[in-house]
């Protein structure tokens, strides 16, 4: 039974596995495959520690990496906020705020002689 109460021990472990290895860092790492695929990267066990993720340090290089690993500086050399979106989330959720954060960002701190992408 799945109810809640009467869970088989691998369903247990399941959920354990879930709730161990949930979203953490600027990213949001998920998933322990995730986890010990980005710690091999980085040199941190996360699998086997998967709260160092949140770490700032942590979270940090896991961010570069990813960043690093998905080539995605060709995108932000654009501006291209929406496939950076794409690459990142799967899909277009937050990209209005994020979109917004970046017209303020470039109002103080873009080159005015550079469009900005928009």
């Amino acid at each position: 039974m799945t109810d809640g109460v009467n869970l088989t021990q691998a369903e247990c472990f399941q959920k354990t596995i879930g709730v161990l290895y949930h979203g953490r860092g600027i990213f949001q790492l998920t998933g322990r495959a995730n986890y010990r695929s980005m710690g091999t990267k980085i040199g941190v066990d996360l699998e086997g520690d998967p709260r160092l993720a949140a770490e700032g340090d942590i979270s940090l290089l896991t961010a570069c990496e990813f960043w690093k690993s998905r080539r995605l500086e060709r995108f932000a050399d654009q501006n291209d906020i929406k496939e950076i979106t794409r690459r990142i989330n799967g899909g277009s959720n937050g990209l209005a705020d994020r979109t917004a954060f970046f017209r303020r960002a470039w109002s103080i701190w873009g080159d005015p002689d550079q469009p900005s992408g928009f």
